[in-house]
């Protein structure tokens, strides 16, 4: 796993695949196993970290819809806590880069229940929401980011929001400062 993790950083997915690529057969009927199913919690985050990093790999190599199916069966093993939160992020990332924004924000969405206040969900949710027209809530999002530490050109998605919204947009504008 950590050559897989060393390649995913060096961006190379290929790589990543064809050390990790045999994995999901296996580990799906595994859990379905008495043996699979009495394995610690600490070996199904293993696991689901695992899926997380060959999930990554596929959606970098475009193959979004394998990578949603990965990150799901990551989700058979690890249904809470961080790794959880990290796998519905990546399938919140995988439809947003298929251009399902609606799609998206679910699990978006849970991935911030599982995991807090993430600038790394809250700024693709609120673009998410922004694409499907919902800019209040894609403000509120942008604003929570801003506020646990999200890069400042986050206010630049703001700004799109606050004048989709025409004038209310700017009466909100001007009650924020600014």
């Amino acid at each position: 796993m950590n050559q897989a993790l060393e390649a995913l950083a060096q961006d190379r997915a290929d790589r990543v695949v064809e050390l990790l690529g045999n994995w999901p057969g296996p580990l799906s009927l595994f859990l379905r196993t008495p043996a699979g199913q009495g394995i610690s919690a600490s070996e199904r985050e293993r696991i689901g970290e695992g899926l997380a990093v060959l999930g990554e790999a596929y959606r970098r190599l475009g193959r979004a819809q394998w990578a949603e199916e990965i990150f799901r069966l990551g989700l058979q093993y690890v249904t809470e806590g961080r790794v959880a939160a990290q796998l519905f992020r990546r399938i919140g990332d995988a439809m947003a880069a298929e251009d399902r924004p609606g799609e998206a924000i679910a699990p978006y969405r849970r991935a911030l229940a599982l995991g807090g206040d993430d600038p790394d969900v809250l700024v693709p949710l609120g673009r998410a929401f922004a694409a499907r027209g919902r800019h209040v809530a894609a403000i509120e999002c942008f604003r929570a980011a801003l506020g646990v530490g999200a890069a400042i050109a986050v206010r630049v998605d703001v700004d799109r929001s606050l004048a989709a919204l025409g004038a209310a947009g700017e009466e909100w504008k001007a009650r924020l400062g600014g």
